[in-house]
């Protein structure tokens, strides 16, 4: 699953709540709700059964994510 939807659904949760012990049960309640919804999967476990390794195109598409989601949500913070 994408990171980036998570984060930006975090990073949210925590810039518009101010009491953390508010912000935090529910963001790791959002969380979960999040995944009931689908999102793009890169398949790793299915691409590690069939090629032994990830593919170029996952590590680039998981990569990117990563970073995206490590940006979008350090702005959203310092929001």
């Amino acid at each position: 699953m994408l990171l980036l939807p998570h984060a930006i659904i975090g990073a949210t949760i925590a810039t518009s709540i101010a009491n953390p012990l508010v912000a935090l049960p529910l963001a790791f309640l959002f969380h979960f709700l999040s995944d009931l919804f689908p999102h793009w999967n890169p398949h790793i476990s299915e691409e590690m059964k069939e090629h032994h390794r990830l593919l170029t195109k996952t590590k680039i598409i998981i990569f990117i994510d990563a970073l995206a989601s490590l940006i979008v949500g350090s702005l959203l913070a310092l929001r």
